[in-house]
């Protein structure tokens, strides 16, 4: 028999745990049955949902600089070629570079 206050392994017959001294002929206070588990995990899914929607509503509310991001051109020189490509459509990429505007060697 474990004792259930420290998980000393004792005699079946044990009335007391020879460790901690618990009386192993009380029953225990309280073990949580099915419905207890399926009502907390109900509650813990509701309030994340709840949170999640709070913060995505709150989060659309922002001023206009948070709620688009515009990264300059200069923090992604890779993408130079592909916002240019619009603006210079009536030119032809050289043959020899790739998509990003890198010369093959």
């Amino acid at each position: 028999m474990k004792c259930l206050n420290c998980g000393q392994d004792n005699k079946e017959t044990a009335n007391i745990c020879k460790k901690c001294g618990r009386d192993l002929t009380l029953p225990p206070a309280w073990f949580p049955d099915w419905r207890w588990h399926v009502r907390t995990l109900a509650v813990i899914y509701t309030a994340l949902i709840v949170l999640f929607f709070t913060a995505k509503f709150l989060l659309r509310r922002l001023p206009p600089p948070y709620d688009t991001r515009n990264i300059p051109s200069e923090m992604t020189p890779w993408l130079k070629y592909i916002a240019n490509s619009g603006a210079e459509s009536s030119r032809a990429a050289p043959a020899s570079s790739d998509p990003y505007g890198t010369p093959n060697k």
